[in-house]
């Protein structure tokens, strides 16, 4: 029994498949941003709504939301690496480019070096996300998806690896506290730790999937133990954030560094010639 549950642990953590694409739809957005579906930002939503803190959980959490809030209103470049393991096989991916979180735009690429699908090109713009190299939309053209309606598949990937989707869940953290003074690089920056529950882990899952695991951590009797790490210098910015776990020989690390831009971010929509609208994007790469 054991080690049925350690197995049932190390599948939820690690799924794999190359990037595919549904046709259809209008590609078209939600009315409203990403922030504002995902729960942040709105006014006319509860404490509880937007993840703030419920017990008074203290000074530690009040800084780390502050300072996600600041990110989310910042032009930054980000740099991604993704490490997946089921005890037997690693797989590494990175994801680079620049955000605009304030304006919701940005650009970025996904490489998994080996990978059948090994590269894939993502563009953020006018709501809408749109996805070169994935499988299915055809050599050449973009598939577009609304950016609300993108769906994550594997634990601790956001929808279309929507960095924003990581600040929303390391505001949702609970029973953070304060690690100590860290060296991110030559950066010197103070470490926050927090525990995500199911519901901030499952966040906007695509439905099959969600009950899959859902049904799994139910068979194992507790949740994965799931870790957020938030790194703030000395002005009170995020200069690096972390989404881990490891249960069952299953391990899942996701970690972003930022660094402030200069320049405005560059994120244009592809012609539309050139687009075919999907319900769904889906695959390592993407999410």
């Amino acid at each position: 029994m054991r080690r049925s549950l350690a197995l049932t642990a190390a599948a939820l953590v690690l799924a794999t498949g190359c990037s595919t694409a549904e046709p259809g739809g209008s590609g078209r957005a939600d009315t409203g941003s990403a922030r504002a579906a995902e729960g942040r930002g709105t006014e006319d939503q509860s404490p509880e709504d937007r993840g703030a803190p419920k017990n008074g959980e203290g000074i530690p959490a009040e800084i780390v939301r502050t300072a996600l809030d600041g990110l989310g209103d910042s032009a930054v470049r980000v740099d991604e690496s993704v490490e997946l393991g089921n005890g037997t096989t690693t797989y590494e991916l990175t994801v680079e480019g620049a955000f605009d979180f304030a304006a919701d735009r940005g650009r970025l690429t996904v490489r998994l070096p080996g990978g059948a699908v090994d590269q894939v090109e993502e563009v953020f713009a006018d709501g809408k996300v749109y996805v070169k190299g994935a499988a299915g939309v055809g050599s050449g053209r973009w598939g577009v998806i609304g950016r609300t309606d993108a769906e994550a598949h594997y634990l601790l990937r956001a929808p279309v690896n929507d960095p924003e989707h990581v600040l929303t869940q390391l505001g949702r953290m609970t029973k953070i506290t304060k690690a100590g003074a860290r060296k991110v690089g030559s950066v010197e920056t103070v470490q926050y730790t927090g525990l995500l529950d199911h519901e901030t882990q499952m966040l906007r899952m695509a439905d099959e999937r969600r009950a899959s695991m859902d049904d799994a951590v139910e068979a194992m009797g507790q949740g994965l133990p799931v870790l957020g790490d938030v790194w703030i210098d000395g002005e009170g910015r995020v200069v690096q954030c972390r989404l881990r776990v490891n249960a069952g020989g299953g391990k899942a690390t996701v970690t972003l560094k930022f660094a402030e831009l200069s320049e405005p971010v560059e994120a244009e929509a592809p012609p539309a010639t050139k687009t075919t609208p999907v319900h769904e994007l889906t695959g390592i790469l993407i999410g």
